[in-house]
């Protein structure tokens, strides 16, 4: 998936970081990050997902 990822955001101006709340960041995720400061990537947007299966929980959040 790694390898597919720089394929596509070789040309990219925008990233989307994606993080499931219920796993925290993971090292694909972490790995993802690097990749897209390494292909200077000039905006990064990260999400936070699946708010709603922790109830909006502002202390899962800040994990």
């Amino acid at each position: 998936y790694t390898r597919n990822m720089v394929t596509g955001a070789s040309t990219a101006n925008v990233a989307l970081i994606l993080i499931d709340v219920r796993n925290g960041v993971i090292e694909q995720t972490k790995r993802h990050a690097i990749i897209s400061s390494l292909l200077q990537i000039p905006h990064l947007v990260v999400c936070i997902n699946k708010m709603d299966l922790v109830n909006y929980s502002q202390e899962q959040y800040d994990k």
